[in-house]
C-alpha cells in the first residue's frame, strides 16, 4: 500500500478523498495528505500576503518619490517667480536711475 501510497498525486485532498477508497486508505492513511495539503495552502497564502505586501510598499515608495518631486517642482517655480520679481526691481532701478541722469 505504500508504494501505492507514493505514486499517488497529492495535487488535492479532494483527490485523494475520491481516491481513497479506490486505495483501500483509511481516514488514518489520509491525514499525512491533508496536513500537506494545509501547508501548502497555508505557504501560497503567505506568499500572496508577501507579495502583496511588496507591491504595498512599491507604491508607498513611488508615492513617495511623486510627492518629493512635486515638492521639487513647486519650489524651483517659486525660486524662479522670485528671481523674476528681482529682475523687475532691479530693471526698475536701473529706468529710475537713468531717468535721474
Amino acid at each position: 500500500m505504500s508504494a501505492q501510497r507514493d505514486r499517488f498525486d497529492v495535487g488535492s485532498v479532494a483527490v485523494g478523498t475520491r481516491n481513497a477508497e479506490q486505495f483501500n486508505w483509511s481516514p488514518e492513511d489520509l491525514l499525512p495528505l491533508c496536513k500537506l495539503e494545509r501547508a501548502n495552502i497555508k505557504r501560497m497564502q503567505d506568499e500572496h500576503i508577501a507579495n502583496t505586501n511588496l507591491e504595498i510598499e512599491k507604491l508607498k515608495i513611488a508615492a513617495q518619490r511623486d510627492l518629493a518631486a512635486q515638492n521639487f517642482a513647486a519650489e524651483e517655480r517659486r525660486r524662479q517667480h522670485e528671481i523674476e520679481v528681482l529682475d523687475k526691481q532691479l530693471e526698475l532701478a536701473r529706468l529710475r536711475q537713468s531717468q535721474s541722469l
